[in-house]
């Protein structure tokens, strides 16, 4: 469940994020119907192997998701909503982004970037641990709690961020181009 969590969360976010906006409830009562729904489907398997845990839960993530939209909203105005008011119209379409081997190939690449911030030293370390926060912008607040100025951790963020490119395109054998922001990963 740690391992998956994240992705789950982040569907649920894609697929529903002006609810979620709007409900701070939204989120978690999704991924709690999620991983029931989980739970439920390998009760039902009986000793099956699941082929892809990721690929499984992107799908009960999605239909999970859309359901309780579905259930707030109405489904005859479910398929016309707008950016406004819940934007599932454009995310219900099967983009690349939700194909269960586009999740797959970024949960790898995830499986890569943990593996590189292991190889990382121990001071560069503990500035990744205040991820969060760096992403946020919220640099004084991460500097503080490190102990150092804003804009050394800005300049050894940068420095860092060019190591995990480089072994990340080590890894997998392509050229990473550098990110705006590596949440997107």
């Amino acid at each position: 469940m740690q391992r998956y969590d994240r992705l789950v969360r982040y569907h649920i976010y894609r697929i529903s994020k002006s609810r979620c906006l709007a409900d701070p409830h939204w989120l978690e009562a999704i991924a709690s119907e999620t991983w029931s729904g989980f739970v439920e489907r390998c009760r039902t398997t009986s000793g099956e192997a699941i082929d892809s845990v990721p690929a499984l839960l992107s799908r009960i993530t999605r239909n999970r998701s859309i359901s309780a939209l579905r259930r707030v909203i109405g489904t005859e105005q479910t398929q016309s909503l707008d950016a406004e008011t819940g934007t599932i119209d454009q995310n219900l379409s099967a983009d690349e982004d939700q194909q269960p081997s586009v999740v797959a190939e970024r949960l790898e690449l995830l499986e890569f970037l943990r593996e590189s911030l292991s190889d990382l030293e121990e001071a560069d370390r503990s500035i990744c641990d205040e991820l969060p926060l760096i992403m946020e912008r919220r640099w004084k607040e991460a500097g503080k709690r490190l102990g150092m100025s804003e804009s050394t951790l800005r300049s050894r963020w940068q420095v860092i961020l060019g190591k995990l490119q480089r072994t990340l395109a080590k890894k997998t054998g392509e050229n990473i181009a550098p990110k705006a922001s590596w949440s997107d990963l």
